[in-house]
């Protein structure tokens, strides 16, 4: 179970059995990023080439990385307690302006 408390750690403080993570975390970004960058320059050069608007059916190529890129940041990057101090701020407002 995840707990609220920061994640956000020092390389020399974070435990051996974490190392792999953090490395997995980093590389998992990079192939998700490159898929994105490469999927919007392919699409684009295609369409410059041939001109034909159905080069843009490969912005369809874009949802896989992105939606994973979603669910799974959301595990590998978890809020830290700075987060929830700014969404208990925000829920703060809200409740002040009524």
């Amino acid at each position: 179970m995840i707990s609220k408390r920061a994640v956000h750690q020092e390389p020399s403080s974070i435990p051996a059995n974490l190392q792999p993570l953090r490395s997995m975390q980093w590389v998992f970004l990079a192939l998700t990023t490159l898929w994105i960058f490469t999927a919007v320059v392919a699409t684009a050069l295609l369409f410059w080439h041939t001109g034909s608007p159905l080069c843009f059916t490969l912005f369809a190529t874009l949802a896989p990385p992105v939606y994973i890129w979603w669910r799974i940041a959301k595990y590998l990057f978890p809020k830290d307690d700075r987060d929830y101090e700014l969404a208990e701020l925000k829920i703060q407002r809200i409740n002040n302006r009524k």
